[in-house]
């Protein structure tokens, strides 16, 4: 005899899987995620609208669902942007026209400054302008953002306008332009 115990075979439990759902319902369901990300919903907010609609859907499906929606977001943006920005341009020149033709100056003005901000003539902010060629924040020592941050400071207390860089091209720090 064996010392080996044998046992009959255990009954194998019935897993019902639900049924996976077509590409077609899937796309489907990834453009009703798509609309309702442009307008503005999120996951707490797509998860109550997928069990609305019944979906019964996993956390980790709909997460699957939003990212391909995003991805399609994406898509449609950088498709159009050259377009869009295109015809942003356009748009303002015709009013630029227009503005000039009624001899309106103040408003030609506001256009055109408003068609610099969109070519992006315009610095985001005087720390950008500055420092734009300094190594990034994380390669600096504590000692060199202290010295950025108190100049930061000074220059807003006292009112001045922002340093010029040398003729290298090189930002110069705050040590320097003192």
């Amino acid at each position: 005899m064996s010392d080996e115990i044998t046992r009959p075979d255990e009954p194998t439990k019935a897993v019902q899987q639900k049924p996976r759902s077509s590409a077609v319902v899937v796309s489907g369901r990834v453009l009703e995620i798509y609309r309702l990300r442009l307008r503005g919903k999120e996951f707490p907010d797509l998860w109550d609208f997928a069990a609305k609609q019944g979906w019964g859907v996993s956390r980790t499906t709909l997460t699957r669902y939003i990212a391909a929606a995003d991805e399609m977001c994406e898509k449609h943006y950088n498709r159009r942007a050259i377009y869009m920005h295109a015809r942003h341009i356009m748009q303002r020149r015709m009013l630029l026209d227009k503005c000039l033709d009624a001899g309106d100056f103040r408003t030609a003005l506001s256009v055109l400054q408003d068609e610099a901000k969109l070519a992006n003539l315009y610095p985001a902010n005087k720390v950008e302008a500055v420092y734009r060629n300094l190594r990034s924040l994380e390669q600096m020592s504590d000692e060199e953002l202290a010295r950025i941050a108190a100049a930061g400071v000074e220059d807003a207390d006292s009112g001045a306008g922002g340093g010029s860089a040398g003729d290298s091209g090189e930002a110069k720090s705050p040590d320097e332009s003192a």
